[in-house]
């Protein structure tokens, strides 16, 4: 069987997935080597790019937008911790600091409201506003802007998908042409002896989850800003949020968010996958490539958004050239490398314009349903506040054999009222 475009693959899409999987790996396994030389040779800027490492192909980006700047600069990568967490520490240490060797900065989206509150982002002008967020996906907008004003550019921005393998959600019972239910998901997996494995590859994935089924459940996670910033975890969308953890714990189908979902999942038992598109790039997704097929994210009732998350790009407050840093932002995220970053690692291109380009819709399988996704997809509320509030949805949802209906959404919303509130545990 074909990967699965939505239903069904265009006819010799897995010739193009190997092409388009290997020039990924080739910069993936660049990518893994850390600090490097600049990225061409020049006697102009070095531009210090502090990057996110995982599925995306900085290092081929970086040697191309550096020899297309004509020797203006050169591009000299560094590479952030892989986790959120120590992503998170590491940008403050640097940050805080009067510290010229950080230029540019690939940012989470979670992140974004934190480091732009904290004054660690250089102002974006009336021009750079217009240009950079120019036909981006709502979600990444919204992520990348504070009180009206865009402080970062919208790089690439991932909707979570359903994958599924082979046949298993026929034998299932799910009709993939409709919404598929978590209740029904969860029961198919449940009969079937096949796990849902839910990808978390740099510690977002319980916060990721349970602001999914919030959201589902007609609920909203946070809203507000500063000390006004209000939680909805003890809720009737934070209960339902919390059957359905309960539902998928009981049925032992897996293990909650996991580092190692995909290898899992591409292993013997392994039948469902939670993970954004960009998991089609990951080597065991690679292998199992001809029996894969994808749909929407899962609901509770009706459709919802799917839980989406990316990286922004943004000039550091004190960068030693900040036109040069802005220039490459500028080649970063033009058209061709919007499309490159589609075909070389799956990423969900920021505009949406990109998937009007016809070698996106020849050559990525999941281009049609993530340019759907993208209308809606939610990122992290966009709160100075989500670090600290994430992190006490990760203490309380995880593991999820510690969730239960009755105690978890109200003990979770007095941690993260606590943490909103700056009191120590």
């Amino acid at each position: 069987m074909g990967l699965v475009c939505g239903m069904v693959c265009p006819v010799g899409v897995m010739a193009r997935i190997a092409a388009r999987t290997a020039l990924a790996s080739l910069a993936l396994g660049a990518a893994a080597c850390g600090t490097g030389a600049p990225a061409s040779d020049s006697s102009g800027t070095v531009v210090d790019w502090y990057a996110v490492p995982g599925r995306s192909n900085e290092t081929a980006l970086a040697t191309t937008c550096a020899a297309a700047s004509d020797g203006a600069y050169t591009v000299q990568l560094h590479w952030l911790p892989p986790t959120i967490d120590n992503r998170h520490t590491e940008l403050v240490r640097r940050l805080s600091g009067a510290n010229s060797s950080v230029d540019v900065i690939s940012l989470d989206t979670a992140l974004i409201a934190e480091m732009s509150d904290a004054g660690f982002l250089a102002p974006l002008s009336a021009t750079q506003q217009a240009t950079w967020g120019e036909g981006v996906a709502p979600g990444a907008l919204a992520a990348s802007t504070r009180d009206d004003d865009l402080v970062a550019a919208p790089w690439w921005f991932d909707p979570q998908l359903l994958w599924f393998r082979g046949a298993t959600a026929e034998r299932a019972g799910l009709d993939t042409t409709a919404p598929i239910s978590w209740d029904d998901l969860i029961a198919g997996a449940d009969r079937l002896g096949v796990s849902i494995q839910i990808d978390d590859v740099d510690g977002t994935g319980t916060s990721e989850w349970v602001a999914a089924l919030v959201t589902a459940g007609g609920g909203t996670l946070v809203s507000g800003a500063g000390g006004a910033t209000k939680v909805g975890l003890d809720s009737v969308a934070g209960r339902s949020a919390a059957s359905v953890v309960e539902f998928y714990r009981e049925s032992r189908v897996g293990p909650g968010p996991s580092a190692d979902a995909t290898t899992t999942f591409a292993d013997v038992g392994g039948g469902f996958l939670l993970a954004p598109s960009s998991a089609l790039s990951t080597a065991p997704l690679q292998i199992i490539s001809p029996e894969l097929g994808f749909v929407p994210y899962p609901v509770i009732t009706d459709a919802a958004p799917a839980p989406g998350s990316g990286t922004s790009l943004a000039v550091a407050r004190d960068a030693k050239d900040k036109s040069a840093s802005a220039d490459l932002i500028e080649c970063l995220t033009a058209p061709d490398q919007q499309r490159s970053l589609i075909l070389a690692t799956g990423h969900g291109a920021a505009r949406t314009a990109t998937y009007d380009d016809k070698a996106v819709q020849r050559d990525s399988p999941t281009a049609a349903i993530v340019q759907t996704a993208l209308e809606t997809a939610q990122p992290a509320p966009p709160t100075a506040s989500w670090t600290a509030i994430r992190r006490t949805i990760d203490q309380t949802w995880s593991p999820v054999s510690g969730v239960t209906t009755d105690t978890t959404p109200q003990a979770s919303q007095r941690e993260a009222e606590a943490a909103v509130a700056g009191e120590l545990p």
